[in-house]
C-alpha cells in the first residue's frame, strides 16, 4: 500500500493522469463479503491515501470475476450458482458435496470439452513460431518447463523420465526434446546431475519460452512439467510427468492421456472441497 501510494504520487507530480481504484476480494476466508467491504472502507477512510483514491462499491458478482481473473489459474476450478436466492460457492462445494459433480447447473463432459477444447487450440506453431517448427512437423515434441526456485524439486520430472537426451532419442525415434527454463537455468539449488542431464538437451531461446509462458503457464505456475505435442502439432498431454512409465506400451509419453488427466483433477478437487 505505501509503494502505491508513491506512485500514484509522483504520477499526479509529474502531470500523469491516474486514479487508483480499491476493489475488495473478500473471498479467501470464512468471511462474509459485503461486511467484509464495509470493514475494508472503514479502515481505508482513517489512511491519509484513502483520500484521493475510489473504493469500488462491493458488487458480488463483478468482485468474483475479478477474483477469478486475479488468480486465473489458483482458482475458479468450478463456479456453481444454484437456484433461488442462496449465494454461489466459488469452488461449488454445496453443490459437490449435496449432489456430485455431475448436478445442475454444470456436467462433468461440458466441463471437459472446454477444457480441453481450451488446450488442444494451442499448436506447436502459436507455441514456437512458424520459423522455427519447420524441422519439427510429423514429430513428437516434449516440451520440459523448468521453474528453478523450487531447487530441487525441479528434478521430478525428470527422475520420473529417467532417461538423457540421448537414451530419450533411442527410446522415441522421430521426437524432439526441449528444455525450457522459466528463469535462470544454473542455481546453487539445483542437484549436480539434474544440471549436468539437463543442458544435453536442446534449450529454446529466452522469446520462445516467454510464449510458452503466456499461452500454458498463465500467472505465477511456479513447478515444473512435462508437457507433450503429437506429430499433428496439437498438445496431447498438460502434465506428462503424472503418467507412469506402461511395461506394455514403449510410447505413453505420447498416448492421448489429457480428457483423463482433467478427469482426475476434478475429482481429486471435489475430494478435498468435501474433506
Amino acid at each position: 500500500m505505501a509503494e502505491l501510494q508513491n506512485i500514484h504520487k509522483r504520477c499526479l507530480d509529474e502531470g500523469h493522469k491516474l486514479e487508483i481504484v480499491l476493489v475488495t476480494l473478500p473471498f479467501d476466508g470464512n468471511y462474509d463479503p459485503a461486511s467484509f467491504f464495509n470493514l475494508m472502507k472503514q479502515s481505508a477512510l482513517k489512511n491519509p491515501l484513502s483520500s484521493s483514491w475510489l473504493a469500488f462499491p462491493f458488487n458480488d458478482k463483478i468482485c468474483r470475476t475479478l477474483w477469478r481473473l486475479y488468480h486465473c489459474y489458483e482458482r475458479d476450478q468450478l463456479i456453481i450458482l444454484p437456484n433461488g436466492s442462496r449465494p454461489g460457492d466459488l469452488w461449488g462445494k454445496h453443490i459437490a458435496t449435496v449432489y456430485g459433480i455431475d448436478a445442475y447447473p454444470f456436467t462433468r463432459d461440458i466441463i471437459i470439452d472446454r477444457k480441453v477444447n481450451e488446450i488442444r487450440s494451442v499448436t506447436l506453431e502459436q507455441l514456437l513460431g512458424d520459423s522455427q517448427t519447420v524441422d519439427l512437423r510429423n514429430k513428437n515434441v516434449l516440451l520440459y518447463l523448468d521453474y528453478p526456485r523450487f531447487g530441487s524439486d525441479c528434478e521430478y520430472p525428470y527422475k520420473i523420465l529417467d532417461l538423457d537426451y540421448d537414451e530419450f532419442k533411442v527410446k522415441y525415434p522421430g521426437s524432439e526434446v526441449f528444455y525450457v527454463p522459466l528463469g535462470p537455468i544454473f542455481r546453487s539449488e539445483y542437484g549436480g546431475e539434474f544440471r549436468k542431464c539437463a543442458t544435453k538437451w536442446p534449450i529454446l531461446p529466452s522469446e520462445m519460452c516467454t510464449s510458452l509462458k503466456k499461452h500454458i503457464y498463465g500467472n505465477g505456475c511456479g513447478f515444473s512439467t512435462l508437457i507433450t505435442i503429437g506429430k499433428d502439432g496439437k498438445i496431447l498431454s498438460r502434465s506428462a510427468q503424472y503418467n507412469q512409465p506402461s511395461s506394455d506400451s514403449s510410447v505413453y509419453l505420447f498416448d492421448d492421456t489429457l480428457v483423463a488427466e482433467i478427469l482426475h483433477d476434478l475429482e481429486k478437487e471435489i475430494c478435498e472441497t468435501c474433506e
